[in-house]
C-alpha cells in the first residue's frame, strides 16, 4: 500500500493542499499532456466519499495542489490544523483513503517505537 503524507501548513489549511511535485507519478496519476486538473476520489476514515481536484499549474513549473473548493471542506470537517500530518493511502478500484493526525507532544515511547501522530477525531 503506498503512502503520500504531509505536515500541513498554514497554507494547507487556509487555502489548498500544496502536493509535493515528485508524488506525480510516484503516488498520484501523472497528468497527461495538455491535461491540468484531475478527479481523485478519496474515502475518509469515518466512510464518507470525497471527490478532490488535483490540478496542476500551467507553465514550466507543474507544482501540483488539491484546490480550496474540493480540499477546504474536508479541512473544515475533520477539523485539521497546522501541523496536523495527513496521509493519503491507495485504496482498492483506483480510489484513495485519506487520514488526519494530530502530533504528540511529547511523542510517546511504546514497545520501542515512537508514537508522535495520532489519529484526529473531530468534535461533532
Amino acid at each position: 500500500m503506498a503512502v503520500y503524507s504531509k505536515i500541513l501548513t498554514a497554507t494547507d489549511i487556509s487555502t489548498r493542499l500544496e502536493v509535493n511535485s515528485s508524488s506525480l507519478g510516484d503516488f498520484f496519476p501523472p497528468f497527461p499532456p495538455g491535461q491540468y486538473q484531475q478527479v481523485l476520489d478519496v474515502e475518509d476514515e469515518n466512510g464518507k466519499n470525497w471527490e478532490f481536484s488535483l490540478r496542476i499549474r500551467r507553465g514550466p513549473y507543474e507544482k501540483p495542489y488539491i484546490s480550496q473548493g474540493t480540499w477546504h471542506p474536508f479541512v473544515v470537517k475533520i477539523q485539521a490544523e497546522v501541523d496536523d500530518k495527513v496521509e493519503f493511502s491507495t485504496g482498492s478500484a483506483g480510489r484513495y483513503k485519506i487520514r488526519v493526525m494530530k502530533p504528540l507532544n511529547p511523542p510517546v515511547e511504546l514497545f520501542g517505537s515512537t508514537i508522535d501522530y495520532v489519529p484526529r477525531i473531530p468534535n461533532n
